[in-house]
């Protein structure tokens, strides 16, 4: 089920490894929960894969803020703090206001 996945992800010790679970994610129809994708785009952003991270990113629902702080971190990790900023701009341009978790990622 999704929470058994979920406690694997983030000790994938491959990115292949983790992708052979977001592919059985897939199948299963678990992309659709936002702690999936969360966890999904935290583990491509552990192996450096920031455009997979975006484009889960676009999948989720952009109303959940957790998807936002996910991808603002996944930037910031990777060094892209331009990116970052950017995103962060984006986000204070919607009706979602950022929280705690936004303002310490930084």
């Amino acid at each position: 089920n999704h929470v058994t996945l979920l406690t694997v992800l983030p000790v994938c010790y491959t990115q292949m490894q983790g992708k052979l679970l977001h592919a059985y994610a897939v199948r299963a129809g678990f992309l659709s929960e936002t702690p999936f994708l969360t966890a999904l785009m935290l583990m491509y952003t552990r192996f450096g894969d920031i455009k997979s991270c975006c484009l889960l990113f676009q999948m989720g629902e952009k109303s959940n803020i957790s998807l936002w702080n996910t991808l603002i971190s996944a930037h910031l990790e990777s060094n892209n703090a331009d990116v970052a900023v950017s995103i962060f701009s984006e986000l204070c341009k919607t009706d979602i206001e950022p929280d705690y978790v936004t303002i310490l990622s930084w």
